[in-house]
């Protein structure tokens, strides 16, 4: 009898101790979990701010805007840390990820910050730091898909190009909306928000008044 328990104790102990001698697989669990917490956080307060965003406006949402800012901030505090701390080889591998993240968050923080898109009347107005800033009349506008790969609409025009609006953009919906195609049904995200619609129809070529805008020339 004694025997068994103790055979029986110790198939116990192998099992606990197979279980928590796998740290990958448990690290990698808990990395997935959070990153799914925060798409959902991040998700919540695009479409909380897609409800009070401005008609026929898209741009990105403040939240993502304080993502880039609290990663400037994780980003210089790990290159002071490295510094101060690190030196030799550690040092020179350890600088070059925090400048592969800075490159990174750069790339971020100029579309976050620099990519817009209005509608005014009857052109649509892109604002980008990839390419330069476009007037396009929406009669030029041809079509319009989303791709679920990228999260994003494409609005397809005649010699202006492809217009891309990401659903972390606040502001979409109300653009869409105005645009004289037929809009495909993307995720329930902030650009299908039934309010910002209807605000943004309901507010189409009221920002025109009083300017004169010319189309850019097609490339």
């Amino acid at each position: 009898m004694k025997n068994r328990d103790r055979q029986g104790a110790g198939s116990l102990t192998v099992a606990v101790l197979s279980f928590g001698s796998d740290p990958p697989m448990v690290e990698q669990s808990i990395i997935t979990v959070v990153t799914w917490m925060f798409l959902a956080g991040l998700y919540w307060l695009v479409r909380r701010e897609s409800r009070t965003a401005q008609a026929g406006v898209a741009e990105y949402a403040d939240a993502l805007k304080w993502f880039v800012r609290v990663g400037w901030l994780l980003t210089v505090g790990g290159v002071l840390f490295v510094g101060l701390t690190l030196r030799g080889q550690d040092y020179w591998a350890a600088m070059g990820m925090a400048g592969l993240f800075a490159a990174l968050i750069l790339i971020l923080h100029l579309e976050a910050f620099f990519v817009r898109v209005a509608l005014d009347g009857e052109f649509l107005l892109t604002s980008s730091p990839w390419r330069r800033d476009r007037v396009i009349p929406v009669s030029a506008v041809t079509g319009c898909d989303y791709s679920p790969s990228m999260q994003w609409y494409r609005v397809y025009t005649a010699g202006y190009g492809v217009v891309r609006l990401h659903w972390m953009m606040k502001g979409i919906g109300g653009l869409l909306a105005a645009l004289p195609v037929q809009v495909p049904k993307g995720p329930s995200s902030p650009g299908q928000d039934a309010h910002e619609m209807n605000s943004g129809a309901a507010s189409t070529g009221a920002s025109a008044v009083g300017r004169n805008l010319e189309p850019t020339p097609p490339p």
